[in-house]
């Protein structure tokens, strides 16, 4: 019998030799594959079987040069197997290099890989654990926080508010076992992480009127990113008028709406003179984006962008 840390152990070989036919002797007929992550990443994605798991490897072999891609701590627990490491690659499409460390969950069965958990359920799909453990943490945090006091003898009152502290805090933060990779941005305020939202505005908002907002009376901040085909004409405004009346009446405490051209974005970071007067929501404020630090600038082009309503 094979040890899932042995089988793991094998998949990672083939794949640091870009091996995708040894990688699917090793992978269960139903094998799962979830990778959230950004619109711009290609592999981005969920895949169900065989096929679908060689199409996910083979896109990710040709869409980036592998440099570096050493495991270096293998962590077996049962049929669980958690692996850390480091990894440089460059982004063929865009000329972009990625060093990061990485951390991955797998589960094993039957000596095959069941599931890759990059995919585990994450906050802002209206998914009940995921959306559990959210409350779960800010229901921790803010019991901790009432057991201080201030200098004068005030309570300390709890807020999720980030304005840009997510992205420098995200800067000098290992990979963690959920899927962030080293360096990646944390959550905006209580938006979910970047890409991780992929059911669309209804199941987001359902995730977020989940927490008791009585517990964070400091204020919160939430982001929700248009494209802005979406919203034109009477259509698009009743639409945008629906989500956000539904979503207060039910107890949501703010909420800030950018809507534009994805493409402007990009352009507006490759060429700041192009729209000089962009004006972009950050996390609980608004600001030129050509006064954004580089890292802020992406960070923003980075987010879920709403492009339809289920």
């Amino acid at each position: 019998m094979i040890a899932p840390i042995d089988v793991t152990k094998n998949v990672f070989a083939a794949f640091g030799a870009a091996d995708v036919d040894t990688i699917v002797q090793w992978l269960h007929p139903n094998v799962r594959i979830e990778f959230y992550g950004p619109a711009v990443i290609p592999y981005a994605g969920t895949y169900n079987g065989l096929e679908q798991a060689r199409g996910f490897f083979k896109t990710v072999l040709s869409s980036v040069d592998i440099h570096q891609f050493d495991p270096e701590e293998f962590i077996c627990e049962g049929d669980k197997v958690v692996v850390t490491g480091h990894l440089r690659l460059t982004a063929r499409s865009t000329g972009k290099q990625i060093e990061s460390d990485f951390v991955h969950v797998i589960s094993v069965a039957d000596e095959k890989w069941l599931l890759y958990l990059r995919g585990l359920d994450k906050f802002g799909n209206d998914e009940p654990e995921a959306d559990g453990w959210t409350r779960y943490v800010i229901a921790a945090f803010d019991g901790a926080l009432g057991g201080y006091a201030s200098a004068r003898g005030g309570r300390y009152v709890t807020g999720l508010y980030s304005v840009t502290a997510h992205q420098y805090f995200g800067k000098i933060t290992g990979a963690l076992p959920h899927g962030r990779r080293r360096g990646e941005a944390f959550a905006s305020g209580i938006a979910p992480v970047n890409g991780m939202d992929r059911k669309g505005p209804t199941a987001l908002l359902n995730s977020v009127n989940s927490i008791d907002f009585t517990q964070i009376a400091n204020g919160v901040n939430l982001n929700l990113q248009f494209d802005r085909a979406l919203l034109k004409g009477e259509k698009g405004a009743s639409l945008l008028d629906a989500l956000l009346k539904i979503y207060f009446e039910r107890g949501g405490m703010q909420v800030q709406v950018n809507a534009f051209d994805p493409r402007i974005l990009v352009e507006a970071r490759n060429d700041p003179h192009k729209y000089p007067h962009l004006l972009v929501r950050v996390s609980g404020y608004s600001a030129y984006f050509n006064d954004l630090a580089p890292a802020m600038k992406d960070e923003i082009i980075s987010r879920t962008v709403i492009a339809a309503v289920h």
